[in-house]
């Protein structure tokens, strides 16, 4: 599960950097653009672990079980997911500017 965030998270920040106009590229679990050595997206940065936090704080919560567990969590995971991507991005531009 590791392998394939980091794999993802990789190629949509590359993929977003391109559709802004930036030349960018995404090779497994990199990102780079012409002149900059690139960000590597490891294991320990993907999301994976802060998204299985919010998981857990979500179903720990007092409430109606299946409320919280069908409502929450799909936004809540897409919002951490985007942010990551986010991070990625800045951290590329960072680089290169």
């Amino acid at each position: 599960m590791d392998a394939w965030l980091s794999q993802h998270v990789a190629g949509v920040s590359g993929t977003l950097l391109s559709g802004v106009g930036h030349d960018a590229s995404a090779l497994g679990r990199s990102v780079t653009m012409p002149g900059i050595s690139g960000v590597r997206v490891a294991d320990g940065c993907n999301g994976l672990a802060t998204i299985g936090l919010f998981v857990g704080f979500v179903v720990a919560y007092p409430g109606r079980f299946w409320r919280r567990l069908a409502l929450t969590p799909p936004l809540g995971i897409l919002v951490i997911y985007a942010t990551n991507v986010g991070r990625v991005v800045a951290m590329v531009l960072t680089q290169k500017y």
